[in-house]
């Protein structure tokens, strides 16, 4: 259903009402960048859709309970890349960015809004993920790819990541050997702004460091400072030249 000819982008709205599918519809006389495709329900898409042939999906309602959370997760992991955005309270808001946060690319845009506000974010969303298609960051001897969530080094070694390890990464190898306050991160990953609690980024942290540990040994590692984490890369080649020698 993708439409490169005309660039339509094709979005999937997952709702149990028709009510905001009949206003979208609405606005295809006067926006003709939208295709939109309604879906009772999160089963409803995930039965019919055979593979990802949309380019966003807007979830209307997160919902609560664990059967519900595990239908997210299914769609979260059956599409790792397809961005989301959901529309919830303020309260569905909050729990979501806790419990969906690190395994989707998921925006929370909180009742009531309206539908040019919608329409805004929909375009920025999309334009972003476009962009970041193209945007890889080095530090040193690493190269990390946020589209694809890998870290590679010159000599062919890869680590897989996770979207919020992703999130987390870009931010440290923007700033490097400057380091980057907790705060500062805590903010641009999960929009928390209450920083009393950082259990969650030292608990992502701490599995990030023995991850790259397993693939890259030493060479990069997170180094904390006070309040703050900075990342360090050694030079790959460097360091084999000098194991080389020794040997």
């Amino acid at each position: 259903m993708k439409n490169d000819v005309n660039n339509t982008r094709n979005i999937a709205l997952i709702d149990d009402d028709l009510t905001l599918y009949s206003e979208l519809e609405e606005q295809k006389d006067f926006n003709h960048d939208y295709s939109w495709q309604h879906f009772i329900s999160i089963v409803d898409f995930n039965h019919k859709v055979g593979e990802n042939i949309y380019d966003l999906v807007l979830l209307n309602g997160l919902g609560s309970g664990i059967e519900n959370k595990e239908k997210i997760l299914y769609l979260i992991s059956r599409f790792p890349q397809l961005p989301i955005i959901a529309l919830s309270s303020k309260k569905e808001a909050t729990e979501g960015k806790i419990k969906y946060g690190e395994f989707g690319n998921i925006t929370f845009i909180e009742k009531p809004f309206s539908l040019i506000n919608l329409l805004t974010s929909v375009s920025h969303k999309l334009r972003y993920q476009e962009a970041s298609r193209f945007l890889s960051v080095r530090v040193g001897s690493y190269l990390l790819k946020p589209y694809e969530n890998v870290i590679l080094d010159d000599f062919g070694s890869k680590l897989k990541l996770t979207d919020t390890e992703v999130k987390i990464l870009k931010i440290l190898f923007k700033y490097k050997r400057g380091g980057v306050k907790k705060e500062v991160v805590m903010e641009e990953v999960w929009g928390i702004k209450d920083f009393n609690d950082t259990h969650t980024l030292e608990t992502h942290i701490y599995r990030l460091r023995k991850k790259m540990k397993s693939v890259f040994e030493d060479h990069l590692s997170i180094k904390s400072k006070p309040g703050s984490y900075a990342i360090i890369a050694n030079n790959l080649k460097a360091s084999n030249e000098n194991n080389n020698l020794e040997h």
